[in-house]
């Protein structure tokens, strides 16, 4: 008789259990609210953004500050080339002149015979250092050898007279250049004035 009243002691009746549940919820709610507080207000003083749940307000927008694009020399005109007023480069007393190609440019193909024939008589001159470098084999079109690999200089000069990588890009002299070709659509009366306009430029960089 006893024992059986110990065990009735010991049994939590069904509505008494259900109001303990309820209070262990709304604690263990609260817990979590304060914990959260804490956390937000943490990221807050770290000056991290905090995003809460509410409407976005309007926001005006402002014009960012951002990095003007890259752009080649600006100067004044010289025939179809730009004359930007640098020092004229040389190596060993000569001027340098510059063709960046690729085997695969079209454009490229059209100028290559009469690029390399001015190029080479002065060369043979020796009145100028020249090169024709084709980016996509890193070899100079002017040497009878097999160069793997465009100087560093080189690519600096590319880079500097045509920032939008676009071919073909003449640098005469490190002064004079100009992007692309300017008398291709006539054809091969084009090719005559391109030749005349590299002699043309060529002598004015030997009397610089």
């Amino acid at each position: 008789m006893e024992e059986k009243q110990t065990k009735k002691e010991c049994t939590f009746s069904p509505k008494l259990m259900f109001v303990f549940g309820v209070v262990t919820g709304i604690a263990i709610f609260a817990i979590l609210v304060f914990l959260y507080s804490f956390l937000a207000l943490t990221k807050i003083g770290t000056g991290q953004k905090v995003v809460i749940n509410a409407p976005e307000e309007p926001k005006e927008i402002v014009n960012q500050p951002s990095q003007p694009p890259l752009a080649p020399p600006s100067g004044t005109s010289f025939g179809s080339f730009i004359d930007t007023g640098k020092p004229i480069c040389k190596k060993d007393g000569k001027p340098i002149i510059r063709l960046f190609a690729t085997t695969w440019c079209p454009h490229c193909e059209w100028i290559k015979e009469t690029f390399d024939k001015v190029a080479k008589e002065y060369m043979k001159k020796k009145k100028i250092v020249a090169y024709h470098w084709y980016l996509d084999t890193n070899d100079d079109g002017l040497t009878e050898e097999v160069e793997k690999a465009i100087p560093p200089e080189e690519e600096a000069i590319y880079q500097e007279f045509n920032p939008t990588g676009s071919i073909p890009t003449f640098v005469f002299g490190c002064r004079y250049y100009r992007i692309g070709n300017a008398y291709e659509r006539e054809k091969d009366a084009g090719l005559l004035k391109e030749e005349k306009e590299f002699r043309e430029l060529i002598e004015k960089l030997l009397k610089s």
